[in-house]
């Protein structure tokens, strides 16, 4: 047998932390024992965690891509077969029917810890960080909707381990050994299937040389057509999001008094915080600018001295390509998978602004 990698170290950190953390909330949860502010502050470190596993499923190492975890029922039912008859086989990443377990788990946890932001638990006298910005009737069913999703969590649990326990004792695969060492045991003369992993460093997303390089080959004109952003303008469309991300965060929090308008979460924060935020939020709306100017510049650049049209990508989704050159594989997904996903972004974002009234 060899040894193969599954799982990078942010993969095994990520996991390992919210094992402790969500052992920790249940414990709390559940018997209090004078734990109850760190209960709030160990959910919101949980969000944090959530919020991590979403970015590393985009930037991260191949399998631990989130649409990972959506394989075909048929599969499911199949793998399910092979450990009844004890032959299951080794996987490069989650095993069909524990994808779908860890994506309900995750869902699960998310639910969790946003909730946990928007109520308070009146007997032990602690408020979620936005308790103050939605109704009190629409906070008081979210607790209840809180204590019922705990009891999901502890199903979901105890489920877990005993699956681990079933696979590692019946199914005679070890599925914690990969978590712990990062690597699995694959059998001899087998070829492991090929992932694409993330250097731990992960210094977000391409290696600053081949920015430089991409840069070179712009200026002697001679750019190579890309399936995707380019080196360079990849780290241009990173920062564009950093600060759209930060605009749109920081207007939930601010009021412009002039105009008596307020954020959704306005009154959840001290207003010295508030009128902090209002000034990065107006300084921050100038670099917008600036990049949005010096984005219009680049595509002009491309297309008149690079001889590359950016613009006729994302209209059409397609580019030339030349003769001859074997563009690298991508795998796109089905639009319908995109509709679902701005669906429920949409629906998450409209219950917590208050797009939607009841």
């Amino acid at each position: 047998m060899q040894r193969v990698l599954i799982w990078d170290i942010w993969t095994r950190l990520f996991h390992w932390s919210l094992v402790f953390c969500v052992l920790f909330l249940l414990f709390s949860g559940k018997t209090g024992n004078g734990f109850y502010e760190w209960h709030r502050y160990v959910g919101e470190a949980v969000f944090a965690l959530l919020l991590f596993r979403i970015c590393w499923s985009f930037f991260g190492s191949a399998n631990n891509r989130l649409t990972a975890l959506f394989t075909h029922p048929k599969k499911s039912i199949d793998h399910i077969g092979a450990l009844i008859r004890r032959d299951v086989a080794p996987e490069r990443g989650h095993n069909p029917a524990g994808g779908w377990a860890v994506l309900l788990m995750l869902l699960l946890l998310s639910f969790q810890a946003l909730s946990g932001l928007f109520i308070a638990d009146e007997e032990e006298f602690i408020e979620g960080a936005f308790y103050n910005s939605i109704p009190g009737d629409w906070s008081e069913e979210l607790l209840q909707m809180h204590h019922f999703n705990s009891g999901l969590i502890i199903a979901i649990v105890v489920a877990h381990i005993l699956m681990i326990a079933i696979y590692h004792f019946w199914g005679k695969t070890n599925l914690v050994r990969g978590m712990l060492t990062g690597r699995t045991l694959w059998p001899d003369g087998s070829q492991a299937p090929a992932v694409r992993f993330r250097h731990w460093s992960v210094a977000l997303f391409t290696h600053p040389k081949k920015s430089i390089n991409h840069i070179g080959a712009l200026i002697r004109r001679d750019v190579a057509p890309e399936r995707g952003h380019n080196p360079a303008g990849g780290w241009a469309v990173l920062l564009m999001l950093l600060l759209l991300s930060f605009q749109a965060l920081s207007g939930l929090f601010i009021a412009d008094e002039e105009e008596f308008i307020e954020g959704a979460f306005y009154n959840s924060i001290p207003g010295d915080w508030s009128e902090e935020l209002l000034q990065m939020h107006h300084f921050n709306s100038g670099l917008i600018i600036a990049i949005v100017v010096a984005h219009i510049l680049m595509i002009a650049i491309y297309h008149f001295w690079g001889k590359t049209n950016l613009v006729r990508g994302m209209l059409t989704g397609r580019t030339l390509w030349p003769d001859g050159s074997q563009a690298p594989a991508v795998r796109f997904r089905h639009w319908s998978v995109g509709l679902i996903v701005a669906c429920c972004i949409f629906a998450v974002v409209g219950l917590l602004t208050g797009w939607f009234s009841f």
